[in-house]
């Protein structure tokens, strides 16, 4: 009975183990040009991180938009879409509230990794809106900007 037990822990250490090295590998990048985001705020969605173009340009209203040069580190890239995976922002849903702001701020998002693409955009318009996943993934973005 006791050796059943053992073998049993033992299996699930090792799957465990498993686990956290694919996990850590899925988001491991050779080529950081294989892999891009492009993450849009704001009002209208003027401020741009543009990965693929190493570019950040941000939205002075009034006057001429203010591009820079910017690069995120692979471990930058890294968290972005780790955080993107555990909020689930391309499934998740919000649904529409009566009322809303103006101006409000939007988001759009773009992103390549592992063979795959998907976009999403979504905004904060609603008067009664409480936040979420997409804003939490929008606030992660801002402060990684």
């Amino acid at each position: 009975m006791n050796k059943k037990i053992i073998y049993v822990l033992l299996g699930l250490a090792v799957v465990s183990i498993l686990m956290v090295l694919l996990y850590q590998k899925k988001y491991q990048f050779d080529n950081q040009k294989d892999t891009y985001i492009i993450f849009k705020y704001g009002v209208g969605a003027q401020n741009v991180l543009d990965t693929f173009h190493d570019l950040y340009t941000h939205d002075m209203v009034t006057s001429p938009d203010i591009q820079v040069s910017l690069t995120l580190s692979d471990e930058e890239l890294a968290s972005a879409l780790r955080r993107m995976d555990e909020l689930d922002v391309f499934s998740v849903s919000r649904s529409p509230k009566d009322g809303y702001l103006q101006p409000c701020g939007s988001y759009y998002l773009e992103v390549k990794y592992g063979g795959g693409y998907q976009k999403r955009s979504w905004s904060n318009c609603e008067s009664s809106h409480q936040e979420d996943n997409l804003d939490l993934f929008g606030d992660f973005m801002i402060r990684l900007i």
